[in-house]
């Protein structure tokens, strides 16, 4: 079914207190947009039957299969086949436009998984939406790695307003995707640690980290307090894979 027709479907039918809504679709030299994902679709955002799960306001981002990506959020799944970072933003634009003023509220998980999409480029959401926790897979490709990873630890710009990924709240990593576990530590001492020796004021410092995942290997309990005595009260969890 092409993109027009499915519009036209999911603008007409209304179905009070769904469970779950699936969209596939390969969105394909095309204005995501201006086709499929339109204003006239957007009450399908306000017709889940209503949870007390906190966790219901999360928006989840996930990105595979070299340009493969899946959206999920409120019984809503989106799994699309898309050409670039852009397409996935005028997604997440239209979801923020449907949500309107709750969109402010609704955190953004990313989970980078073997793509080649460029995460520095994915990680840019439009406001007034935020990536909130970063997942970084294994299977993520060198070179996007260690761009993502040197975006991290770059001081911003004294034009600019602040850190990339500056609200960052939660990261989950396995050491394979940053080399070593003393990468991390480098990576962790740069945001954190460096930026407060810089003197840089609490606003254009980045969040504190609430929590560490980490994946791969023994656990190795001077690490977890090494990373414990940078970030402060972070919870450091350790996932034997």
């Amino acid at each position: 079914m092409d993109h027009e027709a499915t519009n036209y479907i999911l603008s007409n039918i209304r179905i009070p207190n769904r469970h779950r809504v699936l969209i596939r679709a390969g969105i394909i030299d095309v204005n995501a947009g201006s086709v499929l994902f339109t204003p006239a679709i957007t009450h399908i955002l306000r017709t889940t039957i209503p949870t007390t799960d906190l966790s219901s306001s999360i928006i989840t981002v996930e990105v595979d299969e070299e340009v493969d990506c899946m959206i999920q959020f409120r019984g809503m799944e989106l799994r699309l086949f898309v050409e670039g970072e852009e397409q996935v933003h005028e997604i997440l634009g239209w979801l923020a436009d449907g949500l309107g003023p709750e969109a402010a509220e609704c955190p953004v998980h990313l989970t980078l998984d073997w793509s080649e999409l460029d995460p520095v480029r994915l990680v840019a959401v439009p406001p007034p939406l935020v990536v909130k926790h970063l997942s970084i897979s294994d299977f993520l490709s060198g070179s996007l790695s260690e761009s993502l990873c040197s975006a991290m630890v770059q001081p911003p710009d004294p034009k600019s307003f602040g850190w990339f990924l500056a609200q960052m709240e939660s990261l989950r990593v396995g050491f394979e995707t940053i080399e070593s576990q003393g990468r991390l530590i480098s990576i962790l001492r740069s945001r954190y640690e460096e930026a407060s020796s810089r003197g840089e004021t609490e606003l254009r410092r980045p969040m504190n980290l609430q929590s560490v995942e980490l994946r791969g290997g023994p656990r190795n309990e001077g690490l977890v307090e090494e990373i414990k005595g940078i970030l402060g009260e972070a919870n450091v969890f350790w996932n034997i894979e």
